[in-house]
Formats: structure tokens, C-alpha cells, sequence
């Protein structure tokens, strides 16, 4: 069986830590969950595939799904998954392929929870049930193994599998279908594989309806149908006995009984007709389903096989089909389904004028007040751009939708049309990028408040910043509130720095007075976030505050202020980064140093040349990037006393991770040249180690 792919496992954890931190973030029943519990969900989709269930457990600050470890410096955002699971004291989590989507939004917001709300339930096993959850499992674990076993069987891949669907399916491929999708195997009779066809397709409607919703049911019942085809007439009986509760199944095995051929319907009608005293009400709608040319060609032979009495009835309760069925064909409904065929067709051009087609169809059944025909086309529509190949097209598709979004008396419709789109810019893998840009676009257009969640979920995306940053801008003043409160959760500083370049090109007026009042936030990260933000705009207005921040308590904070003050400049801040070297010698202390102009940041050699010596036998790293902090500040002052120690870092010679000093030797070989130690640099290009010769080398043509 094959393995699930590392960025299937990757993307899950991402998005599940991301949908805590949401749940954590906002109240219960908030929109922008709702993006992000279907990225969740369709992941889980894919990861179903490969096997009935799967599991995540916590080790420290690891997470392992299945053999395979996750960190934070792998993924940065299950920061607040690590913390929550460690703060619940849940070690382990199961999620099972019959996990519906209210289940897994009940789980997010259980695990973004408090402690106290955990202590009124008394442990999270109880919480988790009461909250209804069943095809999510809190597990014990003993030595990193999770209790009970998983079992592993052949699952379908959704989107392979509607691709087939949509496509003429030979009949090699739909054997195929029937027995690694449907599990048919050789020797089955026809009640094993009835039985298993409706287990199968059970499943499969149960994914279909989750991730293209139940409108959009009827398109893929006649498409799973047709995929079916080749069953044996004995199956297609079997089924045709089988009493559901289940009104999707039941349909699809209505839609699959009219593959059957016209003797073989006529032998099963004819045969219940003979087993019970009235044609049961399946057969009545087996026939429903029938186009009028084949109905037309099956009465006669009916007639001549059921009674008298029994055929009265089944014309009379035929005939209200036959009048919609004219009604039908002449109605608007009637003209929007003539360009079905051509969205169908293998010539993209031939489907663009489908698309236009439908479009102005629907467009015709909304200003009629025929809402429901015109859903049924929407849904068409959108089972059109889950296959469609065209960009072209696909973009058309979009358009329309928008389009139609805008009619007047289109209200009711446009939360199916936001689905739809949401769906398009929240697709998992590679090959749906320029799809999630075109979708991503659309969103700006429509700004709506309520799709924020679905664009800030494409900031930790690679490949999506542009369109994502441009439809954020769209939104105007209203992103600002927003942008801030997501800014103050963000750890990963990829995504923060996006944010800020957001955020740099807002109004400055609707901006700034709010920066200002956040600076004094309880929150370490938001008062990081918001000096952040300060240094960025150079705003000399917020000097003093920043400045206040470098005797945070959070050692962030306090780098974080050096850092915007040194783009900020001026005398005001050289006042600030002066007293800094009357203080403690620190981190802090050396940027101040490195930041400060010469003349003042003098001040600071003598205190600074003793930390240039390794205090650790075997290099350390931590301690390297100190001393090359170090090292950039002895540069800035440019003192010829600091040439001979700095000649001692460049000749020292560990005997174990010697690797780990060149880094610094090479910014020493900088910062001799820097102090007026051209004659000393001389000894260093022979150097054996060749990065040192060569740098030296050039450092020495460069100062010529």
C-alpha cells in the first residue's frame, strides 16, 4: 500500500495547528474558522486514501504523525497546537475516516479551550464527549505507542476518482473501478456485491457531499451510475431490492437500475409486478428517471407483460412525468441543460460557450424567481471547474459565478457562489496554484469580511503572496483591525514580515494612533509585533515609546526595539542606544554598539574585546553567533586595539567542530581589514583552509 505523502502529512499538521490557534483566538460560531476547518477537512479527505484512520501524538515539542516527526522549526505554526495539546494534556489523537466536519469543528474548539473550562468536565476524554464527537479519538499512549492498532485498507483518491468520473470511462477502467474502488472480487456473488457496492458508495457520497455539498449530489449520482455500468444484470437486481433510509444512495441505485438494458428493465419491473400486489413505488421512480424516447419504447412491451390493471395504474402514475418532461424541454430549464453536452466536450472553445451559455441562463432564472433550477446550475457550473483543464475557462467560470452573484435577486444563492470560490482558493498541492490565485483574486473583489480567515491561511503559502496581499488591500481600513489581531498570534516570522508589508501600505492615517496604543499591550508578542511595525514606518513620533521597550521584561521585545530604533535614526535614538552601554553587557548591550555612529559606540571596546574569546572548549553554536554579534560591533568602531585579538579568533584551531568557527573567522578576516590591519592580513592568505585564504585575498585587493 502507498506510503501518505510528507506534504499531505505537513500541510494537515500546519493547517490543524493554524484551525487551534483560530479556535483559540475568536469566539465560538466565528467565520474565519471556517476556511480553515475545510482545508482541515479536505486533507484528512486525502489522507483517508491511503488508510481508515490515522494518528498524531506529542513528544515534548515533537509531533510524529505515524513514524514520521514534525517540529517548530519544521512547521512554525503548530506552535499553538504544541501548546494547547500540552496544556489539555492530550498526548494523542485518532481521526477516523467516518469524521464528519461538525465533529471536527467541535474538536478545534475543544483543544482551543482553557484549562479552567477543562477542569469543569474533569479531563478531555469527557469533553470530547460531550461535545459529540466520535470520529475523533483522544488516546492514551505508553512509551510513544498509541493504544490499539490501526487498520489500513485501499481508499479512493476523491480527485482522481471525479476526474474519471467526468470523463468517458472505457470499460477497462470501469472494471478497474469495480474492483479497487468498490472491492468486487472474483467468486463474489451477487448479494456479496451488492452489498459491497453500497458500502462503497456510501463512502464515496459521503466525501462528494462534504466537499462540493448537497446540491451538488444529483450531477454525480448519474455520474457514479454510468461508472457502474458494467455490473451484471443479477447485481443491478439485487440493488433494486435493497431498502435504504438514505435518499442519496437510493437515488444513485435508481440512477444505476436505468443502465440496465430494456429487456433486462422489463424483466425486473414485470418480476416485482408478479411478487407483490401493486408495482412498488422504486419502480415507479426507476421509471421517472427514464428519458422520454427510452419510456416511449419500454410502455408497449410492458403493456404486454403486466396486467391490465397494473399498467392502468402505472400510466396514471407516469403522466405527471411526462408533462413536467414536456414542460422541461420548453422551459428556461430545458435551455440551460441544452448546453450541458458542451461543457462536456473535449474542444475548450466549444466549453467556454457552454459556460456563457449556462451563465446567461441562469442569470434569466434568477430574474424569473426560479432560484431552485437555477442553484441546480450553479452546481453544474461548479462541477464544471473541478475538471476543467482550460485556465481560461476555468477563470470564465469564476467570472460567471460572480456574475451571477450580483443579481439582485441572488441573496440566497451567494453563500453557495462563496463556497464555491473558498473551495478553489483553499485547494491543497501545486497543481491547484494558479487555480487558488484566480479564486484568491475574486475574493478581494468581493470583500467580504467574512473570507479574511481563507487569505490569511494563504500567507503561509509559498507561491501566493502577491495575489493574497493585493486582495487584502482591497478590503481598505476594514483589514487593519484584523491584520493586527492575526499579527499578534503569528510566531513564524516569514508570515509576520508579510503581514507588516501589508500593513506598510494601508492609509498610514487610519494606522498609526492604533500602533501607538498596542505598543502598551499585555502581550509580549503583540508589543514585539507593534515595535516591529514602528521601525518599519520610521515613525520618529513613536521614539519614546519604542525606547521605553528596551527595558522590556521580554528579551523579544527589547531586540526587537534596538532593531527599530536603528532604523529610525537620529539623535534621539543614539540618546537611547547610549545608555544602553552603561548597563549590562548583553545582547543588547553589542547591537547598541553596532548600531551607534563610531565616535559614541567607542564607548563600548573595552567591555567588548574580552567576549571576543571562545569560553567553550568544543565550539558552540549559540555562543558563535554571540561572538560574531560581537565581532560586527568591533567593525562599526574600527579601534586598531581590537586588531590583535581579532587576529586570535581567525587562528584558532579547535580539535572537534572546527567548521562551526568559520563564519566568525571570516568576519574577523572583515573586521582586521575595518580596523586598519591590512599588513596583518597578509598571514592568512596561504592559510590550508581555503575560504580563509581566498577572503583574505580579496579583502586585500579591496583595500589597495
Amino acid at each position: 500500500m502507498a506510503e501518505i505523502p510528507s506534504r499531505v502529512k505537513s500541510d494537515f499538521i500546519k493547517n490543524l495547528g493554524i484551525g487551534i490557534n483560530i479556535s483559540r483566538m475568536y469566539p465560538s460560531g466565528h467565520p474565519s474558522l471556517d476556511a480553515t476547518l475545510g482545508r482541515i477537512y479536505d486533507l484528512a479527505q486525502e489522507i483517508f486514501n491511503y488508510s481508515d484512520e490515522f494518528s498524531i501524538y506529542v513528544l515534548e515539542n515533537i509531533i510524529f504523525f505515524e513514524e514520521e516527526k514534525f517540529d517548530i522549526k519544521k512547521i512554525p505554526a503548530i506552535n499553538a497546537m504544541l501548546s494547547s495539546f500540552h496544556k489539555l494534556n492530550v498526548r494523542s489523537v485518532t481521526f477516523r475516516d467516518d469524521m464528519t466536519m461538525a465533529e471536527l469543528k467541535a474538536f478545534l474548539t475543544v483543544m482551543g479551550m482553557g484549562r479552567e473550562e477543562l477542569e469543569n468536565y474533569g479531563d478531555i476524554v469527557l469533553l470530547v464527549k460531550d461535545h459529540g464527537i466520535e470520529g475523533i479519538r483522544v488516546n492514551e499512549v505508553e512509551y510513544g505507542i498509541i493504544k490499539g492498532g490501526v487498520q489500513t485498507t485501499k481508499k479512493v483518491d476523491l480527485e482522481e476518482f471525479i476526474k474519471a468520473l467526468t470523463q468517458s470511462m472505457s470499460e477497462e477502467a470501469s472494471i478497474k473501478f469495480l474492483t479497487e474502488i468498490i472491492g468486487i472480487e472474483k467468486g463474489d456473488n451477487e448479494i456479496v456485491q451488492s452489498r459491497k457496492v453500497v458500502r462503497a458508495l456510501e463512502r464515496i457520497s459521503r466525501l462528494i457531499i462534504e466537499r462540493y455539498g448537497e446540491e451538488s449530489w444529483g450531477e454525480y449520482s448519474l455520474l457514479l451510475a454510468k461508472a457502474l455500468e458494467n455490473l451484471s444484470p443479477s447485481v443491478k437486481a439485487q440493488l433494486a431490492r435493497i431498502k435504504t433510509e438514505n435518499e442519496r444512495l437510493a437515488e444513485t441505485i435508481r440512477d444505476i437500475i436505468t443502465t440496465m438494458s430494456n429487456d433486462d428493465l422489463v424483466n425486473l419491473i414485470s418480476r416485482r409486478a408478479s411478487e407483490e400486489t401493486d408495482l412498488p413505488d422504486d419502480v415507479i421512480l426507476i421509471l421517472k428517471k427514464l428519458t422520454g424516447p427510452r419510456l416511449s419504447e419500454l410502455m408497449p412491451r410492458l403493456k404486454d407483460t403486466l396486467t391490465e390493471e397494473i399498467y392502468k395504474k402505472l400510466v396514471e402514475r407516469l403522466a405527471p412525468k411526462e408533462a413536467e418532461e414536456k414542460k422541461k424541454e420548453k422551459g428556461l430549464e430545458g435551455e440551460m441543460r441544452s448546453y450541458y453536452p458542451l461543457l462536456r466536450d473535449k474542444d475548450p472553445e466549444k466549453r467556454r460557450r457552454g459556460i456563457v451559455g449556462i451563465t446567461r441562463v441562469i442569470v434569466k432564472l434568477i430574474r424569473n424567481g426560479e432560484i431552485d433550477t437555477a442553484r441546480m446550475g450553479i452546481n453544474r457550473l461548479s462541477a464544471t471547474s473541478d475538471v476543467e483543464s482550460d485556465e481560461r475557462n476555468f477563470k470564465m467560470i469564476l467570472g460567471s459565478l460572480v456574475k451571477i452573484g450580483e443579481e439582485e435577486n441572488a441573496k440566497t444563492l451567494c453563500e453557495l457562489i462563496n463556497k464555491i470560490i473558498i473551495r478553489h482558493a483553499s485547494r491543497i498541492g501545486d497543481e491547484f496554484t494558479s487555480r487558488r490565485k484566480a479564486a484568491i483574486t475574486i475574493l478581494g473583489k468581493l470583500g467580504n469580511i467574512e473570507h479574511l480567515s481563507v487569505l490569511f491561511s494563504a500567507l503561509w503559502e509559498s507561491g501566493l503572496y502577491n495575489e493574497t496581499r493585493d486582495a487584502l488591500l482591497q478590503f481598505g481600513e476594514r483589514v487593519v483591525e484584523p491584520l493586527l489581531n492575526y499579527l499578534g498570534d503569528v510566531e513564524d516570522r516569514g508570515v509576520r514580515m508579510k503581514i507588516i508589508d501589508i500593513l506598510k501600505r494601508v492609509n498610514r492615517e487610519d494606522l498609526m494612533p492604533v500602533l501607538r496604543e498596542l505598543i502598551k499591550d499585555e502581550r509580549w508578542y503583540v508589543r514585539r509585533n507593534i515595535v516591529t511595525l514602528l521601525g518599519e514606518f520610521r515613525d520618529h513620533e513613536s521614539v519614546e515609546e519604542i525606547g521605553k521597550c528596551l527595558k522590556d521584561k521580554s528579551r523579544q521585545v527589547r531586540l526587537e526595539a534596538i532593531e527599530s530604533l536603528a532604523r529610525i535614526g537620529g539623535e534621539k535614538v543614539a540618546g537611547y542606544l547610549m545608555e544602553i552601554l552603561d548597563g549590562e553587557v548583553d545582547e543588547i548591550f553589542v547591537k547598541a554598539a553596532t548600531y551607534l555612529p563610531k565616535s559614541m559606540a567607542r564607548k563600548a571596546l573595552p567591555k567588548l574585546i574580552p567576549l571576543l574569546k571562545r569560553k567553550r572548549a568544543i565550539p558552540d553554536k549559540e555562543e558563535e553567533e554571540f561572538r560574531r554579534g560581537v565581532i560586527r560591533a568591533i567593525a562599526n568602531i574600527g579601534s586598531e586595539e581590537a586588531i590583535e585579538p581579532l587576529v586570535r579568533v581567525v587562528k584558532d584551531s579547535p580539535l572537534f567542530k572546527g567548521k562551526l568557527l568559520t563564519e566568525t573567522k571570516l568576519l574577523a578576516l572583515d573586521a582586521i581589514a575595518r580596523c586598519g590591519g591590512r599588513e596583518r592580513l597578509k598571514e592568512f592568505t596561504s592559510s590550508r583552509n581555503q575560504e580563509i585564504a581566498t577572503h583574505a585575498q580579496r579583502l586585500l585587493k579591496e583595500t589597495k
